[in-house]
């Protein structure tokens, strides 16, 4: 039996469902096959392909990911209209400020609208291929840290051996060893390891942040054709890395900080007759709503000596902002970090629906999910002390390692049970199975790498990345890219907004900084004038002759080394006003 699939087509918005794309997917019942072929003609206006049906234990799919599938069997009813400008006539399940606010409704309407009209919007997706991929670090007795007094034989060793010993591998150690996937957009991916297995430096990797550590030179990774360089230089607000812990300006409020990411990402193709700051203020109001942080919009962020929200809401403001850029491809280092569970849930499925809707490519690295949450996921990387020892559809990964000869103890969840494959204490082998089974990293490796479905997702990899490049992806991408920037901008340039633009927008900011905290501002003024008085007082009623010269130049050489050592408080309100996800989130 065979089941329709789209290919993708980083130009239009495709369907790439769990369903329709994983290799290990089950047979299903001509109902449910119906209703997955009528849902992908509805969302799509492409020709459709035949794939073979490949069969598995487990079950097809999970009835959290089936209820969201249903939420986009009913496309065709929202109205596609622009919600921007709210008026009586419009839904209320699209009005942010209303009780009725639904954001799976607002997110099918935005969808509806850009296919409304394609040339405009230019709707756009962007996969993830990678080959052999290997990322590898200088090892610490290779290596010293700086101090003034050993700088400069610091710089010398370093251009030494980037121009004259880059191929000396004794230098280096490995960080992730060779490993390979390809991540469709509209799937939603997580990554299992336990902490030191190489979830961040792969999440950092696909980012296209690789500061610290470098990709080995043998290793191919595909964006749809376009290369870590380019999304690098070229398209970094595309492909976003939020990290772990936040980093915010704790003075503003959570209204401020994420209308701040809005306005830098405010495209120029948007709605007509929609200005910048009605499409900010809106955006900023929706992913309010779906956070739940419309009760603290004008409460501090705060941080441990501001007063503002709780770690949890502050927790939530980084995830809003992260998804208020709109980016396609989004790596989330364990996002649920001082969420509970209800909240986590919640985004996940927030994070699902954007995927199965506006194809956007998540990528989440969580150590403790809930089976609800994990049944969410459309595929799973599961790496062990750097090594990959599977990737492919979620659902099948337990039956993957049960067939190894593991045991999945009663109640443990799905992502419980992968996460203690890798850890030697805990994992259980079946009777009769505990010398057959692998022991360590290497092992579990090559049994993947010898494995059926390892040899599927290679032939899927090099057909994915031949199409990609025969088909100039990259030119379409680009033509979406250049519609979004503002005028006066190189096509080049990696922003959204121009320089000017972004002055007027970083002056705004600052602005509300001072309001939200003027006393370090009013305190530097008026310690500055009180202290300039003093310094002038000294010229008071001074002769004018050379008697006076020495007193003249003390307070002289006073007030310059004042000025010096004043400067030096910049630098605290320097860290404080820099936010180090600007660089990628808003670009």
């Amino acid at each position: 039996m065979s089941h329709d699939t789209v290919e993708h087509n980083p130009g239009s918005i495709s369907v790439n469902s769990s369903l329709t794309d994983c290799h290990y997917y089950n047979k299903l019942d001509e109902d449910a096959d119906k209703r997955v072929r009528d849902l992908a003609k509805e969302l799509t206006y492409q020709s459709l392909n035949n794939d073979t049906d490949k069969k598995d234990s487990s079950k097809p799919y999970s009835s959290a990911s089936h209820d969201l599938i249903k939420t986009l069997t009913s496309i065709s009813q929202v109205p596609g209209l622009s919600p921007f400008q709210t008026s009586d006539k419009i839904d209320t399940r699209l009005d942010p400020n209303s009780e009725d606010f639904d954001s799976k409704f607002w997110i099918k309407n935005m969808r509806k609208l850009f296919d409304s009209d394609p040339d405009h919007f230019k709707p756009t997706s962007l996969g993830i291929a990678y080959r052999d991929l290997c990322c590898k670090g200088i090892a610490s007795d290779a290596d010293f840290q700086p101090t003034v007094a050993n700088i400069s034989y610091k710089l010398l060793c370093d251009f030494y051996y980037n121009w004259f010993k880059s191929n000396d591998e004794s230098r280096y150690f490995e960080i992730l060893k060779p490993m390979d996937a390809l991540i469709k957009p509209g799937t939603l991916t997580v990554v299992l390891g336990r902490p030191g297995a190489g979830c961040s430096t792969l999440l950092k990797t696909l980012a296209a942040q690789t500061y610290g550590f470098k990709v080995d030179s043998g290793s191919k990774i595909s964006y749809d054709g376009l290369t870590p360089n380019e999304i690098h230089d070229h398209y970094r607000g595309e492909v976003v890395y939020c990290a772990e812990t936040e980093a915010h300006i704790p003075q503003l409020t959570v209204g401020q900080t994420l209308e701040f990411a809005a306005l830098l990402r405010t495209p120029q193709n948007r709605p007509i007759e929609v200005s910048r700051e009605e499409y900010a203020r809106h955006m900023t109001k929706v992913y309010m709503a779906t956070y739940g942080l419309s009760h603290a919009v004008n409460t501090k962020v705060g941080d441990e000596f501001i007063r503002g929200v709780s770690g949890g809401e502050r927790k939530r403001v980084s995830l809003a902002e992260a998804s208020l850029c709109g980016s396609n491809v989004q790596c989330w280092d364990n996002a649920t970090r001082g969420l509970d569970s209800a909240t986590a849930l919640e985004f996940v499925k927030a994070l699902k629906t954007s995927a199965m809707v506006l194809q956007t490519t998540p990528l989440i690295a969580i150590y403790q999910c809930s089976q609800d949450a994990y049944d969410l996921f459309d595929s799973v990387i599961l790496l062990y002390e750097g090594y990959q020892i599977y990737y492919g559809c979620a659902t099948a990964a337990k039956s993957y390692f049960e067939r190894m000869g593991w045991f999945c103890p009663e109640r443990q969840t799905t992502a419980d049970f992968l996460t203690s494959i890798t850890s030697p204490e805990e994992r259980i082998a079946k009777p009769g199975w505990e010398h057959k089974v692998p022991k360590t990293p290497k092992e579990f490796s090559d049994r993947w790498r010898n494995s059926k479905e390892y040899s599927e997702l290679i032939k899927s990899i090099d057909s994915h990345i031949d199409y990609s490049e025969k088909n100039d992806m990259r030119t379409e991408y680009k033509s979406a890219h250049v519609a979004k920037q503002s005028d006066h901008i190189r096509s080049s340039s990696p922003f959204t907004v121009s320089f000017w633009m972004q002055l007027k927008i970083l002056t705004k900011r600052n602005w509300w900084r001072f309001k939200g905290d003027p006393s370090v501002s009013l305190m530097t003024i008026i310690g500055n004038s009180i202290t300039g008085l003093i310094l002038s007082s000294l010229f008071y009623n001074l002769a004018d002759d050379t008697s006076t010269f020495y007193y003249r130049a003390a307070a002289m050489f006073y007030a310059v080394l004042f000025n010096a050592f004043s400067s030096f408080l910049e630098v605290i309100s320097l860290f404080q006003k820099e936010n180090p996800e600007d660089s990628s989130f808003f670009s």
